[in-house]
């Protein structure tokens, strides 16, 4: 028996709910205006479910169906499938920065650094960054090389969140499977 497509859309919202992200600049897609519907859903593949979309305006807007995220900046929408990108985000700055060394969770802390010298002393006690926490608008992923706008850093680490259960969900599918 697999893990079916209600429950993980349950899962998405349960863990939203749990980091608190329909207080800030998320929504569920079901709850979204009909206008902004009817815009984004010309972005989103026929067989996806969107969740949550992550708004800023008609210029910028990330959007997490169950299999795809998908985000809208500089005039153009960016794909990403899920089940190719696993667990290979990371935390931008700004899309400018392309870290030499992209981290997955398990080694983050080789990555953030800028000019070469560490942004704080927290990467020495094996924490995340306090600066990186507090300045990350993007997401990077190192298997599309693709940038997922976020309209705060809040949001980028909600968001993370919510991928790593997705991932997790996914091995569980795969092992029942």
């Amino acid at each position: 028996m697999s893990i079916s497509e209600h429950t993980c859309y349950e899962r998405i919202i349960w863990k939203a709910n749990k980091r608190k992200l329909f207080q800030r600049n998320c929504i569920e897609f079901a709850d979204l205006e009909e206008e902004k519907k009817m815009y984004i859903k010309k972005y989103i593949p026929n067989n996806s479910t969107p969740v949550l979309v992550f708004w800023g305006s008609y210029k910028e807007w990330t959007i997490l169906c169950i299999d795809i995220l998908i985000s809208y900046y500089d005039k153009k929408s960016y794909h990403i499938n899920l089940s190719i990108a696993k667990r290979d985000f990371a935390p931008c700055i700004d899309r400018e920065y392309v870290p030499q060394k992209i981290f997955s969770f398990e080694d983050l802390q080789k990555l953030i650094v800028q000019n070469g010298k560490p942004l704080d002393k927290t990467i020495e006690q094996g924490k995340m960054p306090y600066k990186l926490k507090t300045i990350s608008k993007w997401l990077y992923s190192k298997n599309t090389k693709e940038y997922i706008w976020m309209p705060g850093n809040f949001e980028v680490y909600a968001l993370w969140g919510v991928l790593i259960m997705i991932n997790n969900l996914d091995k569980c599918k795969s092992e029942k499977e």
